[in-house]
């Protein structure tokens, strides 16, 4: 059994969580039209609504005891419940694949057909977090009558919803998600699958972080025969789901000047 963010914080263990923190959309993009995408929402203030974390970083993949996630009441509501409802409310969505953690959850969203005039992703995703908002709440509200009739056990592991619920009032009507969310728009096959890795791959990530605090510290000065370099230990790293090539040459043929003087440049830096 994993050990739970809270009592590493107790330690002072760091955890370095990443945080998605990059809400802007791009100005340049139709997200009325068709696109394929993996959008971040996550759960406001971080608490572990959706479950906790369970297995063995070094289990093989096949095997039942591989990171994953144990969904709390809220989680399961989430998934079976509220999710469904995109598809059938927008035929034209596809969920090709979700990945929730305890804090927050990753949708890889397929539009296949453009929204119906006036619609944008950020309105469907609006809706959703709504939905799962109302059903934290009635959770909430449920879990705070019940308070009184619950073992000590059930509220210590922190498996259900109860022992956050328990942090609010009932009379709390505020989000359960952040404000505004992270969207990334897959643009390449290449792309689509470090995507669906990285997302298969969360469980495990967490788990190495707590159990492995050290295996994610950057490395300033690694020395490598005689060659020194900055460096990360963790070899996820390298392989970032976002991360893509460009090509520049020093000057630019065409106008005889420094690259990354000219205007295409500054336009592809700002994009």
């Amino acid at each position: 059994m994993s050990t739970s963010k809270e009592e590493l914080i107790r330690r002072g263990i760091p955890l370095h969580d990443i945080q998605h923190n990059q809400h802007r959309r791009a100005i340049w993009h139709d997200y009325g039209g068709r696109g394929l995408y993996m959008v971040t929402l996550c759960i406001d203030g971080r608490h572990p609504l959706f479950g906790h974390l369970e297995g063995n970083i070094k289990a093989s993949r096949d095997s039942a005891d591989f990171p994953h996630i144990v969904l709390s009441r809220l989680g399961r509501i989430v998934l079976n419940v509220e999710l469904p409802k995109i598809h059938r409310s927008y035929p034209q969505i596809e969920l090709w694949k979700v990945a929730i953690m305890p804090d927050h959850i990753h949708l890889l969203i397929y539009v296949a057909q453009p929204l119906p005039e006036g619609e944008k992703l950020g309105n469907i995703i609006g809706r959703f977090k709504g939905g799962c908002t109302r059903a934290w709440w009635a959770e909430r509200n449920t879990a705070l009558e019940g308070a009184g009739t619950t073992s000590g056990a059930e509220m210590a592991k922190g498996k259900e919803i109860a022992a956050v619920a328990a942090l609010s009032s009932a009379a709390d009507r505020s989000s359960l998600f952040e404000a505004s969310y992270h969207d990334c728009i897959i643009k390449r096959p290449g792309m689509l699958e470090n995507i669906k890795r990285y997302m298969s791959d969360n469980p495990l990530r967490a788990l190495m972080r707590r159990q492995l605090p050290k295996l994610m510290e950057r490395c300033m000065h690694l020395r490598i025969g005689d060659h020194e370099y900055a460096a990360f230990g963790a070899l996820f790293l390298l392989k970032r789901a976002e991360k893509e090539q460009v090509f520049y040459h020093r000057r630019d043929k065409e106008l005889g000047m420094a690259t990354e003087l000219t205007e295409k440049f500054q336009q592809a830096y700002e994009r």
